[in-house]
């Protein structure tokens, strides 16, 4: 199960850790306001903040295999942290 801090609450996910953050916080969260543009990272509709910085959110899975850090167990919610 992975655990994202999405606008300062904890949501608990047990699909595919390689599902793409813009798919996670449309489909699942119903966060609709995270658009979908051209899929590839170039257009910036599907831009949010990740840990303070804005990022595409249709280029960043939910959790990466061989990640620096545990993306998917720290409190902060993984590399979504509380920003978002």
């Amino acid at each position: 199960m992975i655990k994202l801090r999405v606008n300062g609450q904890e949501r608990p996910f047990d699909g595919d850790p390689s599902m793409p953050l813009m798919w996670f916080l449309r489909d699942e969260l119903g966060l609709t306001g995270t658009k979908f543009g051209c899929g590839v990272s170039l257009c910036g509709a599907c831009t949010v903040h990740l840990d303070g910085q804005g990022v595409r959110s249709c280029a960043v899975v939910l959790c990466q295999e061989g990640a620096k850090a545990p993306c998917c167990t720290r409190d902060e919610g993984g590399p979504f942290g509380a920003a978002l």
